[in-house]
């Protein structure tokens, strides 16, 4: 029994390792062309296969035992037109391995009382199932043992901030079980772990207010995406697998695209500064000792080579393709080699016989199934060879503004639920332009083939990298209209929308790293005063003051400085630690920077008072004072 299910293991070992290594060498294209859920989603089928120990010889054992009971049914006068129909059968190609002669021959095990035969290939199953329970109880063992000393040495967090704040990011997640927060002295990194009940573990370490935000996200995220259960499936494949190499490059690998698939739904909808503050959270864990470590749980660092893959994946403006097709394919080759692939084991009754497989009919089968399958096709209601009308026709149809219809939309497609933006205008002539959110956006020209309508994106910023491919299908169902956009893989619904006024509208420039944003804005009216504020990026938290989304720490607040003049205000603010510098009035308390713009409109004199965390100048900095310069007074 044990040889035999050592046998089924190595049949599955090497299909598999067929596809992993294919997986492995186009690696460099895969991970540029498409998003690493597709790829980590491989990874894991594969994991899934390698424990299922029911091989390609098991079912055409199965079969074979059919077919002979089907014969011995066969009545006398009917076995020569059975074997006639038998001749005719369509048999499935199966490559087969030969195991040698040597691993076969009994060796003789003399005993009292009787001779036990026992062969290489036995001994060879026994050294597989030891060295697999020795390889899975390692891990438990490093596992368990890691897990007590981090309970025991830790302390539970009661800080309500950071407890409100993994609550508010639980519930963004759509995450409901209970999650315990530790912090332990053991810990070297942020991590999950625990597979029935998780625990969220911080190091004894002081991060900022975005950090924390950060680690936070991504831990959960590990959560949200099951990743320790996968984790655990990774570890049953490379126990049964130990043997096999390529198993264990696989569990490497699929770490690091695991990795990657949480930072892709980390900085979802999150601007370029966002990402970039995002990799310096992650690069602050390069300066800790990341020594204690277990396969069984989720790890907030992964050495400097992979910190650098994931950091160019992140700040990577490129759009991925949907990579559905890849996976339905790996699927589909796997299993395919595990049924062609067949083990046939030579037992001590060596006078047993393999049958010769016959190729001509999955040949035929192939060429019949391939002519059978065709795309199936959109019907036009306009006919006679007149393309270019057909082809104009959903142009005029599509033609106006359109906004994302949020209530079949999943709103989680932007990281945190929040869109950046959701404006869509198509003219009659198909000229395109659309905006999600910062980095995502652009113009292009609507083509039309075959009733599929494509958009080839030019992005309104300056990316290196090509451009991303939408695809639209226009519905119109007795006057409800609507259009479903194919965004990388996703799908989003756009419902058509009245425009607003030129005047209640205008489109901010930011200059963040060198390159141009173009963010769309709305006019704010308050009491005497409006501005542009750019559109889902901040929260008004009282009449006159504003918070942004993704960082509480980025405020700024509108003042009227009744009664003062403008050398006055100076005054006041120099007198309370402000400084002068550059023509700005600010100054830094501890790791804030809070700044005045001062705004004078004849006798009448505002202030705008903003702060930022000191390493987001750049960032946030920037982008306040572009607000302001769009400050002014109404009557």
């Amino acid at each position: 029994m044990m040889t035999h299910l050592f046998l089924s293991v190595l049949e599955i070992s090497i299909s598999v390792s067929l596809i992993v290594l294919a997986l492995l060498v186009a690696a460099p294209f895969l991970n540029k062309r498409y998003a690493a859920k597709w790829k980590y989603w491989i990874w894991l089928f594969l994991a899934l296969r390698l424990i299922i120990p029911l091989s390609g010889t098991d079912v055409q054992t199965v079969v074979s035992a059919l077919r002979q009971r089907a014969v011995q049914e066969t009545p006398e006068s009917e076995k020569g037109h059975a074997a006639e129909a038998a001749g005719g059968m369509t048999l499935t190609r199966r490559v087969i391995v030969e195991i040698p002669e040597q691993m076969t021959t009994p060796i003789a095990v003399r005993s009292e009382k009787r001779d036990i035969g026992i062969t290489a290939l036995d001994i060879v199953a026994i050294l597989w199932m030891a060295g697999s329970l020795v390889c899975l109880s390692a891990h438990l063992f490093i596992y368990l043992h890691y897990k007590n000393r981090l309970i025991k040495k830790g302390t539970v967090v009661e800080d309500t901030y950071l407890l409100r704040r993994m609550l508010k990011l639980k519930r963004e997640l759509h995450i409901r079980s209970t999650v315990q927060l530790i912090e332990s002295p053991e810990a070297a990194s942020p991590m999950i772990i625990g597979v029935s009940q998780p625990i969220l573990v911080l190091p004894k370490e002081a991060y900022s207010d975005e950090e924390l935000f950060f680690i936070l996200k991504h831990e959960l995220i590990h959560l949200q995406h099951k990743d320790i259960y996968f984790k655990l499936l990774f570890v049953a494949a490379c126990a049964v697998h130990w043997f096999n190499p390529l198993v264990w490059l696989m569990q490497k690998e699929a770490v690091v695209d695991m990795e990657l698939y949480c930072d892709e739904s980390v900085i979802r909808g999150i601007s370029y500064a966002g990402r970039k503050a995002y990799t310096e959270t992650l690069l602050s864990t390069l300066h800790r000792q990341c020594v204690k470590r277990t396969v069984l749980s989720t790890q907030f660092y992964g050495g400097k080579k992979i910190m650098k893959k994931r950091f160019k994946n992140i700040l990577s403006k490129k759009g991925k393709k949907n990579g559905a097709a890849l996976l339905i394919c790996a699927i589909l080759v796997t299993i395919s080699l595990g049924t062609l692939i067949g083990c046939s084991i030579a037992r001590e009754n060596a006078g047993e016989g393999t049958s010769r497989p016959e190729t001509e009919g999955n040949q035929s089968e192939a060429a019949e199934s391939q002519t059978e399958t065709n795309p199936p096709g959109m019907t036009s209601s306009e006919t006679g060879g007149e393309e270019s009308k057909a082809a104009a026709a959903p142009f005029v149809q599509m033609a106006g503004s359109w906004g994302i219809d949020f209530t079949v939309t999943d709103q989680t497609l932007w990281g945190s639920g929040i869109s950046y933006g959701d404006r869509m205008e198509i003219s009659a002539a198909g000229e395109f332009s659309y905006y999600i959110g910062i980095g995502v956006g652009g113009t292009g020209q609507c083509e039309a083939n075959n009733g599929v309508i494509t958009v080839a994106v030019q992005p309104y910023e300056e990316l290196s990298e090509g451009q991303e491919i939408l695809t639209m299908n226009y519905v119109n169902q007795n006057g409800d209209e609507y259009i479903l956009m194919d965004w990388y893989g996703e799908d989003v619904y756009w419902r058509r929308e009245e425009v607003e006024t030129a005047e209640n509208t205008e489109v901010l420039t930011f200059m963040v790293e060198g390159l141009e944003e173009q963010v769309p804005a709305t006019l704010m009216a308050g009491e005497g005063y409006s501005f542009y504020l750019p559109d889902d990026e901040w929260q008004q938290t009282d009449g006159d003051t504003w918070v942004a989304l993704v960082n509480e720490q980025v405020s700024f607040r509108v003042g009227h400085l009744d009664g003062r003049t403008r050398a006055q205000a100076e005054e006041e603010l120099l007198e309370s630690g402000y400084a002068l510098v550059n023509g700005r009035i600010w100054r830094q308390d501890g790791e804030l920077i809070y700044g005045v713009e001062l705004k004078e409109y004849e006798t009448d004199l505002w202030g705008i008072y903003y702060s930022f965390p000191v390493d987001a100048e750049e960032g946030w900095g920037s982008r306040i004072l572009v607000i302001a310069d769009t400050f002014a007074v109404t009557f």
